[in-house]
């Protein structure tokens, strides 16, 4: 098995290192490693080639990556990327204390999951409808889905839940990187071109884009 290792100062929560598993291609597994590198919880990157797959299958629970564990504790194994995203979010002080902001976190990160999942369905359409069906989800879904983050945003100004940064800004920016690289297009949504400039320009999210771990920098 392929492994790359970054390792973040800690400074906010455990000294737990974390493995986070997932193929050998950006995918699902970006978020979990953004929100980790910034949120400066220790963890190491395990880079699954597809031909190891199989047999690593065979000894997960779920039998799906990503999967996030725990060095030296096998009893911890957790799949699902957005209950991995939220874990680190908690490790990392990037999820709200408070009920009601933890709820519209949760709220922000559902509505980018499900333009996600329809984004994910487009980039894969039989090749004679991928075309098409990419052109569709970024006219009509991806665009109602930033008309919304945008007058949310036009309302708290620098971040989605006011003036700290949250898990949510995180999993919307690993979004529109992906997004953006497919054709999607963020231009006319002012609050949304500042916000993203604003996310980008923090140390820890510049420093895991600068990274080795961020695999999208090598595509």
């Amino acid at each position: 098995m392929q492994t790359k290792t970054q390792t973040i100062i800690k400074t906010k929560s455990s000294t737990t290192m974390y493995q986070i598993h997932y193929f050998n291609f950006p995918g699902r597994g970006e978020i979990a490693k953004l929100i980790a590198h910034v949120g400066q919880v220790p963890y190491t990157v395990k880079n699954v080639a597809r031909e190891e797959w199989p047999e690593l299958k065979q000894k997960t629970t779920f039998g799906k990556l990503p999967l996030l564990k725990k060095e030296g504790d096998e009893t911890f194994e957790l799949h699902q990327s957005t209950a991995i995203a939220r874990h680190l979010a908690k490790e990392g002080n990037l999820y709200p204390k408070d009920l009601n902001l933890s709820s519209k976190s949760e709220e922000l990160v559902l509505t980018v999951y499900d333009s996600s999942v329809s984004y994910v369905r487009a980039m894969f359409a039989p090749q004679e409808q991928k075309e098409e069906a990419m052109k569709k989800y970024i006219q009509e879904e991806f665009v109602a889905m930033l008309t919304i983050l945008d007058k949310i945003l036009g309302k708290t100004q620098k971040y989605l839940l006011g003036d700290d940064l949250y898990w949510c800004d995180l999993y919307l920016l690993d979004f529109l990187v992906s997004a953006l690289s497919a054709g999607g297009d963020i231009s006319h949504f002012a609050n949304v071109v500042e916000w993203k400039k604003r996310v980008e320009s923090l140390e820890g999210v510049k420093a895991f884009y600068e990274s080795d771990n961020n695999l999208r920098k090598k595509q």
